[in-house]
């Protein structure tokens, strides 16, 4: 859950720092949808500690799942890759 944190965290001080043009491009090779999981996977990690997810069906996330996520978190964070999309994906 480390990275999910940390590219939400690179994500927001990107965008607030140095604007939308530097985190999501039309020429960016990392969908934002890499955004939505690792949101979601925080989500499920807060319902986990606050004992929300006992009595519902958590969503099933496979191992090949976390592996995209992870390629996708090396892309931006350590090769200075950024997200693909408009302007208009990020409002």
């Amino acid at each position: 859950h480390t990275a999910c944190l940390s590219i939400l965290k690179w994500f927001v001080e990107k965008v607030n720092n140095e604007g939308d043009n530097v985190a999501v491009s039309s020429t960016g090779t990392v969908p934002l949808k890499a955004i939505e999981f690792a949101i979601r996977r925080c989500g499920d990690y807060i319902d986990a500690q606050s004992h929300e997810d006992i009595d519902k069906e958590g969503e099933r996330v496979w191992v090949h799942q976390w592996d995209q996520f992870i390629t996708w978190y090396y892309k931006i964070v350590h090769e200075e890759e950024t997200f693909f999309g408009t302007n208009a994906s990020v409002e």
